[in-house]
């Protein structure tokens, strides 16, 4: 008996010595003496071995290609959760929330462009934040994540600005927590630091357009003295409620109309400082008059006695 490996399947097949042709039992291929026949023991393992040797290599290969699509396609997955973090990060890094964990500010990536009143902004400003309010007439920004030396930096960056005219009423008012201060063109600007929520406001307010007045005949405001300067703003004139802005008016100006006032019997529960002063009269009618350092006054007038009359 022979032994004879087909070329095709590598099936080992018997042939018995005096057949001169055979087929294999595997697959049926033809087999040739002539070119076909294993001789001894060693060939035929060689044969066998090369045949196990290239079904390995092509397995290997096949694994292979198999984890280099795998890693590619990790790495593609990996590349879009950083994209997408890091638009995440510049756009909506992360938001404030109150006291009912309800989100109060977003904040989003903002820049000197996305300011409306640009002409009375800093210039080169990116941070994050979010607008309260963002228009022709009014800024109203709030900063996250801040600390106070940030608060200082940006303090300075609007006095370079120009914002160099401090506005001593709301200094009073509100303390040193804050920046308060106008420019040559009358912007008002303040800057709050709240070091609660690691805040910074940023309100600014465009000049108010005062003309010549005619003051009224009728209601809350014929219960005060008639300013000597009627240049201003008449902003609410109501049956309770009466609000107007004097301009052209100096510091002393101010002091005479406060005497006025308090000679018309505005004296009871009053409040006096150097830029404001409040009182109430024998009708329960309020008066508050606050002096703003570009020279302009404010008058506000208020019935309180009908929320007097609402409490009862």
């Amino acid at each position: 008996m022979r032994k004879i490996v087909c070329d095709k399947c590598s099936e080992e097949n018997r042939i018995p010595d005096k057949r001169k042709i055979a087929y294999c039992i595997n697959c049926g291929n033809k087999l040739l003496e002539d070119n076909l026949e294993i001789k001894d023991k060693e060939n035929i393992e060689k044969i066998v071995n090369e045949k196990v040797e290239n079904n390995n290599t092509s397995k290997t290969n096949n694994v292979a290609v198999l984890l280099l699509i795998l890693f590619f396609g990790i790495l593609i997955i990996v590349l879009l959760f950083f994209s997408a973090s890091n638009y995440s990060f510049n756009n909506k890094q992360y938001g404030i929330f109150n006291s009912d964990d309800e989100i109060a500010y977003t904040c989003n990536k903002i820049t000197d462009k996305d300011v409306i009143m640009r002409n009375a902004f800093i210039d080169n400003f990116s941070d994050k934040g979010s607008f309260e309010v963002n228009d022709m007439e009014e800024l109203d920004l709030i900063l996250c994540n801040k600390d106070i030396s940030e608060f200082d930096k940006l303090v300075k960056k609007f006095k370079d600005k120009g914002y160099t005219i401090i506005d001593n009423n709301r200094v009073y008012l509100y303390g040193d927590d804050g920046y308060y201060a106008f420019n040559n063109d009358d912007y008002i600007l303040s800057i709050e630091y709240d070091s609660g929520d690691n805040l910074i406001n940023i309100m600014i307010s465009a000049p108010r357009k005062l003309e010549d007045i005619v003051w009224p005949n009728m209601g809350l405001a014929t219960k005060v003295p008639v300013p000597t300067t009627l240049h201003g703003l008449i902003q609410t004139d109501s049956s309770d409620y009466f609000d107007v802005i004097i301009g052209k008016a100096t510091y002393e100006e101010f002091l005479q109309y406060v005497e006025q006032v308090k000679a018309a019997g505005f004296i009871n529960d009053y409040d006096s400082s150097k830029y404001s002063y409040f009182g109430l009269n024998n009708e329960d009618i309020s008066v508050e008059v606050d002096y703003y350092d570009n020279n302009t006054y404010s008058i506000l007038i208020s019935d309180d006695s009908n929320y007097d009359d609402e409490e009862k």
